[in-house]
């Protein structure tokens, strides 16, 4: 060992041994050690002395547990940091992967896709750290590390330490569009000729890197994350040119046509590199493992500690549903088996996993000790790990000992190399915010309206909270879609939705739900359909095993008519969510419309029996029935507000006179008191009267039923409805293709209008 190395290794904490220098740059030198107690490899940046002199211990120090304080999944964290042998240092992590300096050092300019990809995430990371107030002031390619197929900024706060204090977010924007010239062109922006160009790259995008790098500040974006969203945008290939017109005069059918009309709208973007091999497992891929992590039981005997408990449950899956090779169990199914009395057999066998991570919190001399375990398929029974949380700092303790679990868990199924440590952990707002997720999760409409009253009041408690912000969007759209009335218009529903996705993508562009929610709000509306897929792909790329993502995009890919894969994702969804009632009924409305009714009956029915308010599954299965020739079953069913869905199964009866009586009545009960105090709007009545006045080839009758839904709100009928077999006899029409094209154009053009014009709050 070098005198150096020698002095510095008596000089630092016992528990670090100096292994060898690994870099020497200007300013710094920067050493390989291993840590004890825990056991790691870290590194250790070692400030040289005039830099030492300049700064101080206490400023330095001070500077650097403010970025430590940072949690998000991108972020290489600071462990620790103090002076040595006359020195300051800091203490970091090791990363087994290489930067980004030497990837492109090595393979010359990446593509397109993966660096929008890196730009998103680093993005999220400097988003999150700006609204805590903190600028990194030198983001550049050697500070960007590539571990397991994601991006992580190091050194964050040291740029401010060391009294880089020009400049504010602008400074970390410049340097973000650096870093997008460089990945495109190999080369680092100062080396291009004139220095502030952005070399060769396509015209769309270095117009916009041209921004980023305005001298104006009037002209430059707004925040990392516009930057982040104007890169994403301007990399997307140039749309083919439209079709031509058929030529044939041969009827065109509804389901076809309303593809073709979608795709006016906006044509499938070339790169669908999102459902090729590359990406999540599907429902027929062989996982490495599979777990349910149950709450936490709290045995403090304080009731504020549930939250915890269910904080941290909720904070392990977000770590284990970010590796593709897991198969997690969504949160609210497993919180909806705590209560009942399922030994650890039948609950394994109940959630059809191999392992199940559970545990109790216990108050002790005034800690927190969390006890945690592991039991698996053969009964063996983990031995139980203490880890004390302190009661001060929860929200940092928390995501500290989410991290251990998640890794620990990890390590234990020979995965400990997709570990990507972080999350994002909501504050004074976590509280309601779960509570919401716990109402969300039964959709049903009294839950649904608890729901938005949860999320609205995390958000009132924690304004930039992307979890909130991204539930709160998906509360307003499930809403639109199952026709429940929460006090809020159908089309100013569906503007809230978009709007809260957005507040939730500018906040923190590392969180999955926030682009899950946008693009299922997209995809329900029939609009940017090529933004919902790029969405739908982003939330993918976080988080591959959310169930929410393979859910909605299923959409999607049933309009593409990619009719395997919209059904292998909807099934995913249900795996990765069995006991949720919505994830059935998704699957349900699917099948539906693709004719595969036997799904829809099935699934209808699982689906409330899990929740026997959820009257929507009920309706699926009553016009699967009436449709598959099986009348007289489906008039045993009670359906509620769906009542006029027996309409469908009288006709197919041949009770022609009673179907036409009941529908007679629409118009009375939607004037009159047929919702009474039901949380159900009347386009519920709408779509159904006009779904039978389709089966029964009534053209006219069938138009004015669909205007009416449309004049109501923007999902005035379902399109896995209005592309079924209910609407075949009218689907050739002419009328009827005209009147479909029309109210779908000006409902798009209503929810534009109604969004331009909105204002918080949400």
């Amino acid at each position: 060992m070098s005198t150096e190395l020698e002095r510095l290794q008596a000089a630092l904490p016992k528990r670090y041994t100096l292994l060898r220098e690994i870099d020497r740059g200007g300013t710094s030198r920067v050493y390989l050690a291993r840590e004890e107690l825990p056991e790691r490899d870290v590194v250790i940046k070692v400030l040289d002395d005039a830099l030492t002199a300049d700064l101080g211990r206490d400023r330095f120090v001070r500077e650097v547990e403010v970025a430590a304080r940072l949690q998000h999944p991108h972020v290489v964290p600071v462990h620790a940091a103090g002076e040595a042998d006359g020195t300051l240092y800091y203490v970091t992590p090791f990363l087994e992967g290489e930067s980004l300096r030497d990837r492109i050092d090595r393979d010359g300019p990446l593509p397109t896709e993966e660096s929008v990809q890196i730009i998103g995430q680093v993005a999220g990371v400097l988003q999150h750290a700006h609204e805590r107030g903190v600028v990194h002031r030198d983001i550049k390619a050697s500070k960007i590390f590539l571990q397991s197929g994601h991006a992580v900024v190091t050194d964050f706060g040291i740029a401010s330490a060391l009294g880089a204090d020009d400049g504010d977010e602008d400074t970390d924007v410049r340097g973000l569009a650096a870093v997008v010239v460089e990945m495109l062109t190999g080369a680092p922006l100062d080396r291009l000729d004139g220095n502030e160009s952005p070399g060769d790259l396509p015209s769309v995008l270095g117009r916009v890197v041209d921004r980023a790098l305005s001298t104006a500040p009037e002209d430059r974006f707004r925040s990392v994350g516009d930057f982040a969203s104007a890169v994403a945008r301007a990399a997307q290939p140039a749309p083919p040119p439209p079709p031509p017109p058929p030529t044939s005069t041969a009827p065109f059918p509804l389901g076809r046509y309303l593809v073709a009309a979608l795709t006016t709208v906006a044509l499938l973007a070339a790169s669908m590199w999102w459902f090729s091999d590359s990406r999540g497992q599907t429902a027929d891929d062989a996982y490495v493992a599979s777990v349910a992590v149950m709450p936490f039981e709290n045995r403090t005997g304080d009731p504020g500690h549930e939250v915890l408990g269910r904080s941290l449950a909720d904070e392990v899956i977000d770590r284990l549903a970010s590796v593709p090779e897991i198969r997690v169990i969504d949160a609210y199914t497993t919180a909806s088996l705590m209560n009942d009395s399922l030994g650890t057999p039948a609950l394994l066998d109940t959630l059809d996993v191999e392992h199940i991570i559970h545990g109790y919190i216990e108050s002790r001399d005034g800690e927190l000790i969390v006890n945690v375990s592991k039991s698996t398929l053969g009964g063996f029974l983990s031995p139980r790990r203490q880890h004390r949380v302190d009661p001060e700092d929860l929200s940092v303790s928390q995501s500290q000992l989410a991290n251990t679990v998640a890794r620990s868990f990890l390590v234990d199924v020979e995965l400990e190399n997709r570990f990507d440590p972080g999350g994002t952990v909501i504050g004074p707002g976590r509280e309601a915010y779960l509570a919401g997720n716990e109402a969300l999760g039964q959709r049903t409409p009294v839950a649904m309206r608890e729901a938005i009253e949860h999320f609205r009041e995390a958000i009132a408690l924690e304004p930039t909270s992307a979890p909130a912000l991204s539930a709160l969007s998906s509360a307003y759209a499930l809403s639109l879609y199952y026709k429940y009335d929460v006090g809020v218009p159908g089309y100013e529903l569906a503007a809230r939705a978009l709007l809260a996705a957005d507040s939730a993508i500018s906040s923190d562009p590392g969180v999955a739900n926030g682009y899950a929610a946008r693009g299922y709000a997209r995809a329900l509306l029939g609009m940017q359909i090529d933004s919902a897929e790029a969405d739908f792909a982003r939330a993918e790329a976080i988080a591959p095993n959310a169930p929410n993502g393979p859910s909605w995009s299923a959409r999607i890919l049933a309009q593409r008519g990619r009719i395997d894969e919209a059904f292998a994702e909807a099934a995913r969804a249900r795996d990765l969510d069995p006991l949720q009632a919505g994830r059935r009924t998704a699957l349900a409305s699917l099948g539906f419309q693709l004719g595969r009714y036997d799904v829809t009956i099935e699934e209808s029915r699982e689906a409330y029996r899990l929740e026997e308010q959820l009257t929507l599954a009920m309706a699926f299965e009553g016009r699967a029935l009436a449709l598959t020739g099986q009348g007289a079953e489906c008039l045993t069913i009670d359906f509620g507000v769906y009542d006029f869905v027996r309409a469908l199964c009288l006709h197919q009866l041949g009770r022609t006179d009673e179907a036409g009586a009941l529908i007679a009545e629409a118009s009375d009960r939607i004037d009159g008191a047929f919702l009474g105090d039901r949380p159900y709007r009347p386009e519920v009545v709408a779509q159904d009267v006009a779904s039978y006045f389709g089966w029964t080839g009534d053209v006219d009758r069938a138009i004015e039923w669909l205007r009416f839904a449309f004049d109501l709100s923007p999902a005035g009928i379902d399109t896995r409805i209005l592309g079924s077999e209910l609407f075949a006899p009218v689907e050739a029409d002419a009328r009827f293709q005209a009147a479909v094209a029309q109210v779908q154009t000006e409902a798009l053009d209503r929810v534009r209008s109604t969004r331009a014009n909105l204002r918080p709050p949400l």
